[in-house]
This record gives C-alpha cells, structure tokens and sequence, in this order.
C-alpha cells in the first residue's frame, strides 16, 4: 500500500478550494523530481476537491495514480482526497478518508 498525499480540503461550493492540511510522502521519488511532483499533488488536489460535488465519492486516474475523493459537502464543506499507487483497491483507498 502505497499513499504517496493525503489533504484535507476546503471546498466551498463557488470558488477556489483551500488545503486546509497536507501530507506528502515523495520518499520514492528523486531529489530532483520530488519538486514538481509535489506542485503536481497540489494542484491535483484542488482540482478533484474543487469538482467533486458535496456528499459525492469519486476516484480519479491520473497516470499511474489514482485519487480517491469524498466531498463531505454540509456547513464545514470540506473535502477528503487522497492520491495513491495505481495497484491499491478503491477499498482501501476511501475509509482514511471517513
């Protein structure tokens, strides 16, 4: 099991999304790469969050990863998204983020 970001997002209805929280583990990855990959996470991140709608789950492919999101919608609007290996279950992927 492989997680290489986990976010907590703020993802209002209207408007640009807010990392509330991030962690990233990019310890696979190069020196020189871990950069612009964690650029990458980050606007990934938002974006999924941003079009996710409130009290919806997706899972996106992107490359050899995938995001699992949960948009948990109500008064707090905030929004789960985690991007992990290609390999791992969507099953695995969503209770982290209950």
């Amino acid at each position: 099991m492989k997680i290489y970001s986990i976010c907590v997002v703020l993802a209002p209805t209207s408007g640009a999304s807010v990392i509330l929280s991030q962690a990233n583990d990019l310890s696979s990855f190069s020196f020189y790469q871990r950069g612009s990959l964690a650029e990458f996470m980050t606007f990934f991140t938002r974006t999924v969050a941003e079009r996710t709608q409130p009290g919806q789950r997706q899972s996106i492919e992107e490359q050899n990863n995938v995001a699992h999101v949960y948009n948990r919608g109500g008064p707090e609007q905030l929004a789960g998204v985690s991007v992990i290996f290609l390999e791992l279950l969507c099953t695995q992927g969503f209770p982290q983020l209950l």
